[in-house]
């Protein structure tokens, strides 16, 4: 690894490939193996960037709800129609991330791997360092923020790489993969999360995806 790279490359990299995500409708298959545990489903998840919201969506067996969550700027609303329970906080909220199995798909990590890219400016913006590193062909910017190290890898110009680790442990990894062009844009189709914290693996292989998403996809949950 060869240290003392510009960061502030990366980090105008990075802004730039989230940003270029200005609206999108990606739809997927979802795998998730928690333990002893395992669920094959199928999800939808639409987001604005400005003003920001997202709508998701996640199905079981014959089509039973099993998610459906909203966010609008940071405030995040899940609802969990199995159990007849509706969650409201603010993304990043423990309360969310303490949710099992497919529910946990509303993590702020998860959330970031389901899209395909990262906004590193809310943690470059209280982050107590920064810095950056190459290996081979890989770029990985490094960001301490308050206990939690954020480590994103570019290569080729693609985002292919996510690591997030908490009190020297790794927490989570997310690797992006098979990437299709969508209008002026490279979009991972399939996506691996890794959650250490929790042992469960989930993968996504997303079937469709469009830009043409209209105002009405945003609907606020009750």
């Amino acid at each position: 690894m060869e240290a003392g790279d510009d960061p502030g490359a990366l980090v105008a990299q990075l802004s730039h490939l989230h940003d270029a995500i200005d609206r999108t409708k990606r739809i997927f298959d979802v795998d998730l193996v928690e333990g002893r545990r395992r669920f094959h489903g199928e999800g939808a998840l639409s987001y604005r960037e400005t003003p920001r919201a997202a709508r998701g969506d996640v199905f079981g067996p014959q089509s039973t709800p099993v998610l459906h969550f909203s966010l609008f700027g940071d405030t995040l609303t899940v609802a969990l129609p199995q159990e007849g329970e509706v969650l409201h906080g603010r993304l990043g909220d423990p309360r969310f991330a303490e949710l099992t199995g497919e529910r946990a798909l509303v993590t702020p990590e998860v959330l970031g791997a389901l899209l395909g890219a990262y906004d590193v400016e809310p943690w470059v913006g209280r982050a107590d360092r920064i810095a950056a590193g190459t290996d081979d062909e890989r770029r990985t910017l490094y960001i301490w923020d308050h206990g939690a190290l954020h480590a994103l890898t570019l290569r080729d110009g693609r985002l292919v790489e996510y690591r997030q680790a908490t009190n020297g442990s790794l927490a989570y990894r997310v690797t992006f993969e098979d990437f299709k062009p969508i209008d002026d844009r490279e979009s991972p189709r399939r996506v691996v999360v890794r959650d250490y914290a929790r042992d469960r693996w989930l993968v996504l292989e997303v079937t469709r995806e469009h830009e043409e998403v209209a105002d009405a996809a945003f609907p606020p949950l009750p």
